[in-house]
């Protein structure tokens, strides 16, 4: 049994407004980004994410129901601010080492707003690439001939009910590719709590590596290149590869 767990960087909003202006606080684009592991590594990880946190946090009294998240350690949020920068950063560097050690592969699918919400009727962000990155969990597990299960975080009824029903608008389009059947994932795609599901938490540190590298131009790359090689298929053709950008 294999697990992806899935989380997003980025906001899907418009990111101009009616005269061509860039609205502020939106961002140019968008990345649902995924890990897959099995059993084994998913316990070794969650023990590791619980000894850092141990290690780390020694003294000082967390909000209940505390999950890491990677934007509020980036801006020392409370309660990074309570800690010294060099523990503080090596929260992120421990988990960006994990990544680059452990048994994982990785998905990623960015997509370029300021181009897509220019088309006449475009796709919801999330569905479609929620469904391109399903697509590529589905050609890992006929690689494994295994199962799976997906994770994505914060995937609530009302998330869930648009991204399906936009799904099926896709697939009714002619020109759009008929996507692989899912039939290796055992159940639909689970909404997941990252605290419960600490792996959701590694998820929310590596979606911020392949969107920021969009973001900033291919400038901000350091921990996009740290992990590169984890990807699933890398150097592959566009529609097998685990990094997508559109």
């Amino acid at each position: 049994m294999y697990y992806l767990y899935i989380d997003e960087s980025g906001d899907i909003g418009d990111y101009r407004d009616a005269n061509d202006n860039i609205i502020p606080g939106s961002s140019k684009y968008f990345t649902l980004a995924g890990i897959i592991v099995n059993d084994e590594t998913r316990i070794a990880f969650e023990e590791e994410l619980d000894k850092l946190l141990t290690e780390t946090f020694d003294g000082i009294e967390l909000p209940e129901c505390f999950k890491l998240h990677y934007q509020e350690l980036r801006q020392r949020y409370p309660p990074y601010d309570q800690i010294d920068d060099v523990f503080r950063w090596n929260i992120s560097d421990s988990i960006f080492k994990w990544i680059e050690n452990a048994e994982c592969w990785l998905l990623s699918v960015t997509i370029d707003l300021d181009k897509h919400c220019k088309y006449t009727k475009p796709a919801d962000p999330r569905a479609y690439l929620l469904l391109l990155i399903l697509e590529r969990f589905q050609y890992f597990l006929q690689e494994k001939a295994d199962t799976g299960i997906a994770i994505y975080e914060k995937f609530n009824a009302k998330m869930r009910k648009k991204a399906e029903a936009e799904q099926k608008w896709l697939q009714k389009i002619p020109k759009f590719p008929v996507p692989t059947n899912l039939n290796l994932l055992k159940e639909k795609v689970r909404n997941g709590d990252p605290v419960k599901e600490p792996m959701l938490q590694i998820a929310d540190f590596f979606a911020y590596a392949p969107w920021i590298k969009q973001m900033s131009n291919g400038q901000a790359t350091d921990r996009f290149y740290q992990i590169l090689p984890k990807y699933y298929n890398l150097g592959e053709r566009r529609f097998l590869s685990g990094i997508v950008e559109l």
